[in-house]
C-alpha cells in the first residue's frame, strides 16, 4: 500500500519530550480503524511512524502540538 508524504515541521532540535503517531490501521474484511501510540523519545515515535504503510502523522506535543511528518494512503 503506497503512501504520499504530506509534509509536517520537521524533527525538533530535541530528542525527548511526548510525541504521539496516529495512524490508521486496515485489517481485510473490517473497518478502517484510527488508532495513537505514545513516545518520550522522537527516534523511537520517527522509526515507529516509518514502519507504517498507511495514513500516519507524526505530533509533537511537548511545548504545543505541532506536526512533524505526515503521509496519506494512496489507493
Amino acid at each position: 500500500m503506497p503512501t504520499s508524504n504530506y509534509g509536517g515541521q520537521g524533527a525538533p532540535d530535541y530528542n525527548e519530550g511526548k510525541f504521539t503517531v496516529r495512524y490508521t490501521e486496515r485489517t481485510e474484511g473490517s473497518a478502517p480503524e484510527e488508532k495513537a501510540k505514545k513516545f518520550l523519545r522522537y527516534d523511537e515515535a520517527e522509526a515507529f511512524y516509518h514502519s507504517i504503510d498507511d495514513d500516519a502523522f507524526l505530533w509533537d506535543y511537548t511545548r504545543s502540538s505541532e506536526l512533524c511528518e505526515g503521509k496519506t494512503y494512496v489507493a
